[in-house]
């Protein structure tokens, strides 16, 4: 989750388990999907999009279909020892791990409504309009998290989404959120400290977010910070 996934999903192999929890919950607390999120959150369609706007939730054979892992495994202390044993001989890792990958989950219902309602959408009132338009039975839902969400964060992540998708290089995207990170930290009184504040701190959950939807100035946020960025 957040920081853990920036941990892991550069990484070549990634291996998920029934425990996995794979979540982006940035929205929840005022910041933004970080950790390079901008160069492959793009590559995952209306679910980048999803996932990045409510902070939602995803298991481990789900991260599997997704190509968040690399590789799935429900019980990983079962084929550990012999994965173990087979990587100290000096097999390939890529090799023993897709002789104990079980593959990802199905589609289901909610896919398409991901599909629908999500996929190439940068502007949160052409998200509430699709997901008041849909049928599906989980729109309402969905849209009542987005809306306690912090609105600057979730603005500022489609406009990150929409321009890390063009992005040449994680590098341009670590220096794109870079730059979101310092301009955010230099409002005292911005959403991520009052998010910090809800969640970490009093832990009341009810923060009392700076700005609506559509009041947000989402430019400032792209703007090169003072401090500039080192690779």
């Amino acid at each position: 989750m957040g920081g853990g996934v920036g941990l892991s999903i550069h990484g070549r192999n990634r291996v998920s388990t029934e425990r996995t929890v794979f979540a982006m919950p940035e929205s929840g607390i005022g910041l933004f999907p970080d950790v390079g999120g901008s160069g492959w959150m793009p590559g995952l369609g209306g679910w980048g999009v999803y996932l990045g706007v409510t902070g939602e939730r995803v298991g481990g054979r789900t991260a599997r279909r997704l190509g968040l892992s690399t590789c799935h495994v429900g019980d990983w202390e079962g084929v550990e020892p012999a994965v173990v044993e087979r990587l100290d001989k000096g097999e390939d890792a890529e090799d023993v791990l897709a002789s104990v990958d079980e593959g990802g989950d199905e589609p289901t219902a909610l896919d398409d409504l991901i599909e629908e309602c999500f996929a190439d959408k940068f502007e949160i009132f052409e998200i509430f309009e699709a997901l008041d338009k849909s049928e599906h039975e989980d729109a309402k839902r969905i849209k009542s998290i987005i809306e306690t969400k912090s609105p600057t964060s979730v603005e500022v992540t489609l406009e990150q989404l929409r321009r890390g998708k063009d992005m040449p290089s994680l590098a341009d995207c670590l220096k794109m959120e870079f730059d979101i990170s310092q301009n955010m930290m230099r409002e005292p009184n911005g959403d991520f400290y009052e998010g910090i504040r809800a969640v970490l701190v009093d832990k009341d959950g009810a923060p009392k977010w700076d700005k609506a939807f559509g009041e947000v100035d989402v430019a400032k946020y792209f703007k090169e910070a003072e401090k500039k960025w080192e690779p």
